[in-house]
C-alpha cells in the first residue's frame, strides 16, 4: 500500500524534532555532539549540529524554524503537483540550512515514482487485454473493470488519467510529466543529463524542470 507523501513528511518531522530535542538536552550541546571524523557518523544529525556548533541561533528558534518549514511542506504535499506551487522558503538558521534541503527533490521523486508505478499497472493491463483479445483497446476505459478495478489518475496532471492511443499494432501510453502539459506523447529527452552519468538512460529521466511527457517504453524505468 502506498503511503501518502504528506504522511511521510509528517514522520520525518517527528523524527527530526525528536533528534533535535534530544541533542539540545545537553547544556554544552554544541561541543558534545559527535565529531565528523568517523565514517559511521556520516549523515548523523549530531554531526550536522557539530558543524554549525558556532551558530548564534538559539535552540528554540531552530526548532520552530524546522517545524514551520515542514508544516508548510506537509500542507503542500496534499495538493496536486500540477499547481507548481512555490517551494517554502528555507529558514536562515544554520541547522535548517543543512538538514532541510534534502526535501528539495523529495516531492518530484515521490510523484515521479507514483507515476511510474501507475503506468506499469496500466501497461500490464493492456498486455493482459491483448493476450485475450489479440488487439489493444480503442480507449483505456475498456480496461475497467475487467482488467483494472479503476483506471489510475496521472499524478502529474491537475486532474484525469493517462493519455493513450492505438498506433498500428502497438500503443502509446504516457503521463503529461512534470510540466503538466500534454505534448502528444513526445518524450522527455535531455541529452545533457547523460554527460558524466553512469546511466545511459539518464537523458530520459524526469526532474522538476523537464519538458515533455513520460512515455511508456522510453521514460519508464
Amino acid at each position: 500500500m502506498r503511503l501518502p507523501f504528506a504522511d511521510t513528511v509528517q514522520e520525518e518531522k517527528w523524527a527530526m524534532q525528536a533528534g533535535l530535542i534530544e541533542a539540545f538536552k545537553k547544556p554544552d550541546w554544541r561541543k558534545q555532539l559527535p565529531s565528523t571524523d568517523k565514517p559511521e557518523e556520516k549523515g548523523n544529525l549530531g554531526k550536522t549540529l557539530q558543524n554549525v556548533g558556532g551558530s548564534l541561533y538559539g535552540k528554540g528558534r531552530s526548532l520552530r524554524n524546522l517545524t514551520s518549514y515542514l508544516d508548510a511542506r506537509i500542507a503542500q504535499a496534499g495538493l496536486p503537483y500540477a499547481l507548481h506551487l512555490a517551494e517554502p522558503p528555507l529558514p536562515s538558521d544554520p541547522i535548517s540550512q543543512v538538514v532541510l534541503p534534502v526535501f528539495d527533490q523529495a516531492r518530484i521523486k515521490e510523484v515521479e515514482g507514483h507515476t511510474q508505478n501507475n503506468l506499469l499497472l496500466v501497461a500490464l493491463a493492456l498486455r493482459a487485454y491483448h493476450e485475450e483479445k489479440k488487439a489493444y483497446p480503442a480507449t483505456l476505459a475498456e480496461l475497467a473493470p475487467s482488467y483494472l478495478k479503476r483506471l489510475p489518475d496521472d499524478p502529474f496532471a491537475l486532474k484525469g488519467g493517462f493519455r493513450y492511443r492505438k498506433q498500428g499494432e502497438k500503443f502509446v501510453l504516457y503521463s503529461v510529466g512534470p510540466d503538466a502539459k500534454d505534448d502528444g506523447g513526445k518524450p522527455i529527452d535531455e541529452p545533457e543529463k547523460s554527460k558524466g552519468s553512469s546511466s545511459s538512460r539518464a537523458r530520459y529521466f524526469a526532474d522538476q524542470a523537464s519538458l515533455g511527457d513520460i512515455v511508456v517504453g522510453i521514460n519508464t524505468h
